[in-house]
């Protein structure tokens, strides 16, 4: 074997390096014969490339400048921190098409350090004393990774729906289904949908490689104001900690830890194993619904949240009080026929108590008098039926923050 003859495979295997999927039938781990007896072959391809760019690590001696760590650097910030080139080019001072040709010459120097030690490479087990040296090493990169990664707010069922498109292939070579059931209207989450989709795909492929059999199902739900991710499809007869100490499961911990989440498992005593990842929501606003129908609550609900918005529903004055207890609203949307205490009656309550009078109210009613809503102190008035398009725009020229001194100005409503 030939270093000039794997090029194009260690740069496969560089751009998938947090891909188990993709490594474990990697054709350069068979090249490098990795991966035999009862080892995981995406592992050892993992640790043979880590340790290959570790090699050419100059020493401290080496001039910060030489040909030798812009080779390193290159390296670890493309492959293992993932950034693109402008950026790269921007922070080394390189152009385009320096950037590419050095990345070549650095592509070759990892194959022919692979190449110099596949006849010397010593099988490590995944599950002994060397492979969770490994384990911590592939944690502290996906660390790094997510604490160099741009932070933007993502829709987490279509990172979820993607993850399970990826490991389908490897569904079909075990005899296994993989399917996602999801709450269409989840919120949105803080963080990279990259590393997001190589958490759900180091999970679910893990799911995948036990013994198990029947479908892996992925559950995703809206709790409180966190996602709950269920995940289904491991050995009824396992530990809980024989889950939480597979490689794809603990490395998939540190990337959700590193975003604010949480991964837990829980097997034995007659409960199902189940692995849970707790995502927290990202919200651009709070909004209360004083409504006495549970249905538009529900509506209001499904239309806003895909949008970044917590929805909270009350019926009763008593729920009002309760909910504005925990937290003042961004802006409250009121409907006007309501038993008991109807909206305006509701309106001039919030408004007579000075913690909550500056509250931008919506009136959302199929009563026909906007003119006296705005007279009566409403920011804006909505005729029922709504749709998502009519009721998200209020909502963006209508809230503000509590407790800000700028009022949302009445609008003209849509018909008067």
């Amino acid at each position: 074997m030939r270093a000039e003859d794997i090029v194009p495979l260690v740069r496969d295997a560089l751009a998938n390096y947090y891909d188990p999927v993709h490594l474990q039938t990697h054709e350069l781990g068979v090249q490098l014969r990795l991966g035999s007896g009862g080892t995981i072959r995406a592992e050892e391809l993992r640790k043979a490339l880590w340790d290959a760019v570790e090699a050419l690590r100059p020493g401290p001696a080496v001039p910060t400048e030489s040909n030798a760590w812009l080779t390193y650097r290159l390296l670890w910030q493309h492959y293992v921190q993932g950034q693109g080139r402008e950026a790269i080019c921007a922070e080394l001072g390189l152009g385009q098409r320096t950037f590419y040709r050095r990345l070549q010459e650095a592509t070759e120097a990892v194959a022919s350090v692979l190449v110099a030690r596949c006849g010397q490479r010593q099988q490590v087990s995944v599950t002994g004393a060397n492979g969770q040296g490994d384990l911590e090493r592939a944690a502290a990169q996906a660390i790094a990774l997510a604490q160099h990664s741009r932070l933007g707010l993502i829709d987490i069922a279509a990172v979820a729906q993607e993850a399970c498109q990826t490991v389908a292939p490897l569904a079909d070579q075990v005899g296994r289904s993989v399917t996602l059931e999801c709450q269409g209207d989840l919120p949105q989450v803080q963080g990279d949908a990259a590393l997001y989709h190589q958490a759900f795909v180091n999970l679910l492929a893990e799911a995948l490689k036990t013994t198990a059999t029947g479908p892996v199902v992925l559950r995703g739900c809206l709790v409180g104001e966190q996602i709950r991710f269920e995940l289904a499809g491991f050995p009824a007869s396992w530990e809980r900690e024989a889950i939480l100490r597979l490689d794809g499961v603990s490395v998939s911990g540190r990337l959700l830890a590193a975003f604010g989440g949480e991964l837990c498992a829980q097997a034995g005593h007659n409960a199902p194993t189940l692995l849970w990842l707790v995502i927290p929501a990202v919200y651009v606003g709070r909004l209360l619904v004083i409504d006495d129908d549970e249905d538009t609550t529900a509506l209001y609900r499904r239309f806003l949240q895909p949008h970044g918005y917590f929805v909270a529903g009350a019926r009763t004055p008593e729920e009002v009080d309760r909910l504005l207890q925990d937290a003042l609203p961004d802006l409250v949307l009121l409907d006007v026929l309501m038993p008991g205490l109807d909206g305006w009656r509701m309106m001039r309550r919030l408004q007579d108590n000075p913690r909550t009078a500056r509250l931008p109210i919506v009136i959302c009613s199929v009563l026909a008098q906007p003119r006296l809503a705005l007279a009566l102190g409403a920011v804006d008035v909505l005729h029922k039926p709504l749709t998502e398009q009519t009721l998200l725009a209020a909502v963006l020229r209508s809230a503000t923050r509590p407790g800000s001194q700028d009022r949302a100005h009445p609008a003209a409503p849509a018909s008067i």
